[in-house]
């Protein structure tokens, strides 16, 4: 009798061992005659040995760093024009206001030469020439949809921002600040000294003003 018996695991790599045996088997009969058996092949199926799985390396990606831009800032000490007389720091203005002669309720007020109109409010003060605008004093303090110089100075919050203004506040029928005088608003900390030779405005808790006068202002 003869036959082949495979024996399987996984079909992969196929590894074959062959098994050749003679059997001899004796056996007796009533005719008295003995006959070898044909030798048994086995066929066994094996694994390979399993390999590392390996995944793909990520591609580097290069991130584009953030986009930052930067906005202009506006200088907190500027100085444009012929400078006479102009009052250049908190504390010179302190020492102006020290000396003034008295205080006075205004809102509004023009110089004595009408040149110089200012606005009071909270936390505001404002200031505008007639005559004598100034050119900035710094590159791009005057954009493409304003004038070309400064003509109003405005303190608003503690922050003096010169102005290439179009417009207009001024007022004409606001009453005149005598010379030596500071116009005030009860309850406001902004106030405003008229001298000869400019206005000066401060607001004492930032300890921040400007100084304005024909064809020449200061802020600090």
């Amino acid at each position: 009798m003869t036959g082949s018996t495979p024996l399987h695991r996984r079909p992969s790599l196929r590894v074959a061992a062959s098994l050749l045996s003679a059997v001899a088997l004796v056996g007796l009969s009533a005719c008295g005659g003995a006959e070898p058996l044909p030798a048994v092949t086995v066929t066994v199926w094996v694994d390979p040995p399993a390999e590392a799985a390996t995944d793909p390396a990520p591609e580097a990606t290069a991130e584009a760093p953030p986009m930052t831009t930067t906005e202009p800032t506006v200088p907190v000490t500027m100085a444009a024009g012929h400078q006479r007389g102009a009052v250049t720091s908190y504390e010179q203005a302190r020492d102006h206001f020290a000396r003034a002669d008295r205080s006075v309720e205004r809102a509004s007020f023009r110089s004595p030469s009408g040149n110089i109109y200012c606005r009071l409010g909270p936390d505001f003060a404002a200031c505008e020439v007639r005559e004598g605008r100034v050119d900035p004093p710094v590159d791009g303090l005057c954009t493409d949809d304003e004038a070309d110089d400064v003509g109003r100075l405005e303190l608003v919050a503690g922050e003096v921002s010169p102005v290439c203004n179009t417009d207009s506040i001024r007022d004409p029928k606001a009453p005149k600040l005598a010379y030596g005088r500071i116009a005030r608003v009860t309850g406001l900390d902004v106030t405003c000294l008229s001298e000869e030779w400019g206005v000066t405005c401060v607001d004492p808790r930032s300890e921040h003003g400007f100084f304005i006068a024909r064809g020449s202002f200061t802020t600090f």
